[in-house]
């Protein structure tokens, strides 16, 4: 066996296990109706249906009242990385993963 293959083996094996350990886990942050406004336009975020929230890679998180107040901060934030953006599933209020969720639209539909 090669006098360098031990070494470079366990080189190796720490890289892959700081790899691992290092990706971040986000999760969804509680919304404090009292204190939260929305980003954007600066409405208060209700605890509700409608509420969305995301959070940079750099550990802000930002809260908006509505998903189109959310997709405009991302049109004018194109350099801020994200780390994690999440949507309210509409009947149960759970957070979803923006990317996980289903989205419909149709003007007579409220």
């Amino acid at each position: 066996m090669n006098k360098y293959a031990i070494p470079i083996l366990a080189l190796l094996i720490v890289t892959i296990l700081m790899t691992g350990c290092s990706k971040k886990q986000y999760e969804p942050v509680a919304v404090d109706e009292a204190t939260a406004k929305c980003t954007v336009c600066n409405m208060q975020v209700k605890d509700d249906a409608f509420a969305v929230q995301l959070t940079t890679t750099k550990g802000k998180t930002y809260f908006f009242d509505d998903i189109g107040c959310m997709n405009e901060w991302r049109t004018k934030n194109p350099d801020e990385e994200i780390g994690a953006q999440y949507v309210r599933d509409y009947d149960d209020l759970t957070w979803v993963p923006y990317s996980d969720a289903y989205y419909a639209y149709d003007a007579s539909f409220r």
